[in-house]
């Protein structure tokens, strides 16, 4: 989640922005870093589709692709700079993003699940997040292109 990234100021004076696992510091699997990266991403969408008020889960879905287009340079920046540095290209590119977008749509759920804790009660928006992960789950490899507007190769 974005609580894992540090952005700062290189040697040559531009940004950069590195991940860390705050929280086990050990091997872990990859895909579910960088698919709870893109999940931090797709859940802010529909948590600030409609801020304040109470919509249907598909308009908030509807709302929240249109957000998306907005965050899908910074998404693709990402996962190119991921995929160029471990050297993906072609079929393992292809697979591991679909690994990753299986555990951002798992890591969607568990969002699901703190965001409905913290408030008490399930809304519209926690609905959204959830049915978002579970669309993911039923068909990761349309994802790519639906919400990242990205191909893997």
């Amino acid at each position: 989640k974005w609580d894992n990234c540090i952005v700062f100021q290189s040697p040559t004076g531009e940004l950069d922005l590195r991940v860390v696992d705050w929280e086990m510091a050990a091997y872990g699997d990859s895909a579910w870093d960088v698919g709870s990266i893109i999940q931090s991403y797709w859940s802010h969408a529909i948590l600030r589709a409609l801020p304040g008020t109470e919509s249907a889960v598909q308009e908030l879905i509807e709302q929240a692709v249109q957000s998306l287009q907005a965050m899908r340079p910074a998404v693709v920046a990402f996962w190119n700079a991921y995929r160029l540095a471990r050297r993906l290209d072609g079929e393992a590119s292809r697979d591991f993003l679909d690994r990753c977008l299986r555990c951002a749509a798992a890591r969607m759920n568990q969002t699901t699940y703190e965001y409905v804790g913290a408030r008490g009660r399930v809304i519209n928006r926690a609905s959204a997040i959830l049915q978002v992960g579970c669309d993911i789950l039923g068909n990761s490899k349309h994802s790519a292109p639906w919400l990242l507007g990205l191909e893997t190769d």
